[in-house]
């Protein structure tokens, strides 16, 4: 906002007349100083203008972001704020941490003792030698993983059962039901042959009557198909039907020596020529 002159308003007196409205002084100062009039109009379509902008949400970084630049010129803001984090100490580490929290570490005994212990375990694990295993380190790591079984369904239900006094009790029970359940099936049908037979008998009766219906539809809806009787015409005459069979087997037979000569072709340059 622009300084206020000698005899004009103030940003104060703008600020409260934009908000709260303009008193009876400060209006008719309006009316009578256009450079004031001017100002107080720009500043209102600067306000509009504003209000019309999307609201735009910040970045999770935004704060941290804006923290890092005031530091830069108050490093008093860098010293009062908390203890660096894992994710920090990896980026000290490459060298990608804001100088605010540079600060904050060298300021904070417990995050520097941190710091300095974690250099110092990079460091020592840069100097060790690169091990090149032996041929048949996988497979003694792999002998002492557990690795479990992929087994079906049922072995795995069979192992749960046998794995405990209960369990292998529960399988002797439902091994009995079924055994008895068996038994008493095949006792039935021994006492009740007869009554077997009848059901086997009108079963048979009921299945023949079904397929003898649906014979009769079939034959019934070829019969009113509009070339049927263009079929049965070519079908009634020996002499059409000869003449049909006849060309049937030619053109069979005229296939079968085109497929054959198809199927001798050479298959080079030179295989037509070995025999010769």
């Amino acid at each position: 906002m622009n300084e206020a002159q000698p005899g004009h308003l103030t940003p104060e007196q703008l600020d409260q007349i934009l908000d709260e409205g303009a008193p009876a002084e400060l209006a008719f100062h309006l009316e009578t100083c256009e450079p004031c009039w001017t100002l107080l109009a720009n500043e209102r379509r600067l306000i509009e203008a504003i209000s019309t902008l999307p609201v735009q949400a910040p970045s999770p970084t935004f704060a941290d972001g804006i923290m890092a630049r005031v530091a830069l010129t108050h490093p008093e803001f860098a010293r009062a704020r908390p203890h660096i984090s894992p994710e920090e100490i990896d980026a000290l580490l490459e060298g990608t941490l804001a100088q605010a929290r540079v600060w904050h570490i060298e300021d904070c005994d417990p995050c520097l003792t941190l710091a300095r212990s974690e250099e110092e375990l990079v460091a020592r694990l840069r100097e060790l030698p690169l091990h090149s295993p032996a041929s048949r380190f996988d497979r003694r790591v792999m002998a002492r993983v557990d690795v479990p079984e992929t087994t079906g369904t049922l072995t795995v239900i069979r192992r749960r059962l046998q794995a405990s006094p209960r369990g292998a009790l529960l399988a002797a029970s439902v091994g009995g039901v079924l055994l008895a359940g068996a038994a008493g099936s095949i006792a039935w049908t021994l006492g009740n042959r007869d009554l077997l037979t009848a059901w086997g008998q009108q079963m048979t009766a009921t299945a023949s009557q079904w397929l003898w219906l649906a014979l009769r539809g079939t034959v019934s809806n070829l019969i009113e198909q509009p070339w049927y009787s263009t079929v049965q015409g070519v079908a009634g005459s020996g002499t059409r039907l000869a003449m049909i069979g006849a060309s049937a087997l030619t053109l069979y037979c005229g296939g079968l020596l085109a497929l054959r000569r198809l199927l001798m072709v050479p298959a080079g340059p030179g295989a037509g020529t070995r025999g010769l």
